[in-house]
């Protein structure tokens, strides 16, 4: 009972996930069968949902102008197949824009300052979790914006 107590209380401070609670409870020597009937329990009561937490997840990093292959490469940090989820990507991407249109953003909010701004550019979306195609088509529509103004 105590376990399932825990479980709760860490689900109502933060959107908690099933495999960070299993290593939590695991780090204060808790039982298996404990562990395992409490994780029963929280999953039953709703306390604890991987499909919630990752649907939040993904429109957060989208909203943040994040790319698919970043928020993919995130979740599977947290062992959740981004794939499993209901829609993922187009549902998503329905609600928060093109890839494309998020990765402008993204340059336009924060312009890379090196020198070579093509270079930079393109390594910034990289690093941001878009694949080579969008950070290339997105690298080319900014340079031209830029060179119109």
């Amino acid at each position: 009972m105590r376990t399932l107590l825990l479980v709760r209380s860490s689900a109502c401070l933060q959107c908690v996930i099933v495999t960070e609670t299993r290593s939590r409870l695991q780090r204060d020597h808790y039982t298996e069968r404990a562990i395992a009937e409490s994780l029963e329990r929280a999953l039953r009561c709703g306390y604890l949902d991987d499909v919630r937490f990752a649907e939040g997840f993904i429109r957060m990093r989208l909203r943040a102008s994040k790319g698919i292959n970043g928020i993919v490469r995130d979740l599977k940090g947290h062992q959740i197949d981004a794939y499993a989820i209901p829609g993922f990507p187009d549902v998503f991407l329905e609600e928060q824009g093109s890839q494309l249109d998020n990765a402008i953003r993204l340059l336009e909010r924060k312009p890379p300052r090196a020198k070579n701004k093509k270079q930079a550019a393109y390594a910034k979306l990289i690093r941001n979790g878009f694949s080579s195609s969008v950070a290339s088509s997105a690298v080319k529509t900014w340079i031209a914006e830029r060179e119109d103004q």
